[in-house]
């Protein structure tokens, strides 16, 4: 009997498949690791340090003696086992109720001065890290936030961790059901937008993240940034043009672009109604609303009036000069025939309604009225415009002369 196989009846140590070698000495040491900042542990490591032997059939085999232990032994994620007095000991292979990925991890070393002739001496240092999980494969959870308030007192939240599972979690598909998800329709409830990040490296049970919450431009959940524009102003022909244009992103960008359009009014009819489609990739809509100011007048019942222009003109009157002059004399002049008073009246409107029955009321004489009235009528989309323009013929000047109407209330 060799004398390695008088010592394995005592104490023997494999890693994974590997031959088994006797072993002289046993120094164990174990400790509790935890985060820096909490009481909680999660995991525990084990530390086997092992004097062992191995024995050759004769002395030019110990290079190859050297290569196989390096081969057999200097593992990391394999089983390691020691047996003693057929008591065997274990430190678990990587995976799932194990040790976490990457151990155990086996370290050896010759012993040149315990060695001689077929008999030769080396130390193993098999470390291993065995999670301390919870229910739910959770062995160590970090997570730091940092608040930042900003000149306007807006208050910016940024978290950032890192969740280790055990091995055969997915931590990313924990971490947005569990964290990210959560956070996110809790702060659109409350008008806050959320940007997150899950970096997953080579072990999948690993991941770390970050999140940020901020004000929303717009305070409403699901938008995460705004932009309206609401302005009224007199555009080139003289109509009060009011406008509400922006955009919006985020899940309800849409119903807050919709949101943003008026009520028509008495005083306010829609001429443009523009929403976009998301644009890709931000989802970025659009919008375009476009009311006219306008009123009523009892001049023209039924009609919205966007603008108004009337004038009332007088040329005319006195007695003709009539000048004559014979060969070089100076021209003689005299008074002629007295001249007609010429008055005109023009109106013009512009609004939304129908042609029929318009016929503002005269505001001079219609026994003075020369021919008949010019009227000419218009469209351009909703909007209409009718004109009318008229003669009168005095032999005095009527007096007062009429002022012409004016709308009230356009702005």
């Amino acid at each position: 009997m060799s004398y390695t196989s008088i010592l394995n009846q005592f104490s023997k140590i494999k890693v994974g498949t590997s031959d088994e070698y006797p072993v002289t000495r046993i120094r164990t040491a174990h400790k509790i690791e935890g985060i820096d900042d909490s009481n909680e542990a999660s995991y525990e490591e084990i530390t086997w340090d092992l004097d062992c032997g191995a024995e050759i059939s004769q002395p030019t085999h110990i290079t190859q003696l050297n290569e196989n232990l390096r081969s057999q032994l200097a593992k990391r994620g394999d089983a390691v086992i020691l047996t003693e007095l057929g008591a065997a000991r274990t430190l678990p292979a990587s995976g799932a109720d194990g040790s976490m990925i990457g151990y155990p991890r086996v370290e050896i070393t010759g012993v040149p001065e315990g060695s001689f002739g077929q008999y030769q001496m080396f130390t193993m240092k098999a470390t291993t890290r065995i999670p301390i999980k919870d229910a739910e494969g959770i062995w160590e959870h970090t997570q730091s936030t940092e608040t930042t308030t900003g000149i306007d007192g807006n208050v910016t939240t940024n978290v950032a961790g890192s969740l280790r599972m055990d091995q055969g979690h997915a931590a990313s598909t924990y971490v947005q059901n569990n964290i990210i998800d959560p956070i996110r329709s809790a702060a659109n409830t409350a008008g806050y937008g959320v940007v997150s990040k899950i970096k997953v490296g080579n072990d999948p049970a690993q991941v770390e993240y970050n999140y940020t919450i901020s004000p929303s431009a717009t305070g409403q959940a699901g938008v995460a940034d705004a932009s309206v524009e609401d302005r009224t102003a007199k555009d080139e022909t003289g109509r009060w043009i009011r406008t509400i244009s922006g955009y919006s992103t985020g899940a309800n960008a849409t119903s807050f672009a919709t949101s943003q359009r008026v009520s028509e009014s008495n005083n306010l009819k829609l001429l443009r109604d523009e929403v976009s489609n998301p644009a890709i990739p931000d989802g970025r809509v659009s919008f375009n609303y476009q009311y006219v100011s306008g009123v009523a007048h009892a001049a023209f019942p039924g009609l919205f009036i966007t603008r108004l222009e009337e004038s009332i003109d007088q040329s005319g009157g006195g007695r003709e000069i009539l000048a004559s002059a014979y060969l070089q004399n100076d021209p003689a002049l005299r008074l002629g025939v007295k001249q007609p008073i010429i008055c005109s009246e023009s109106i013009s409107i512009e609004f939304i309604g129908s042609f029929e029955n318009i016929d503002p009321s005269q505001l001079l004489d219609a026994d003075n009225q020369h021919g008949n009235p010019r009227i000419s009528k218009s469209s351009s989309g909703i909007l209409n415009k009718w004109r009318r323009s008229i003669t009168y013929i005095y032999d005095t000047a009527p007096d007062p002369l009429p002022d012409p109407r004016t709308l009230d209330g356009i702005s």
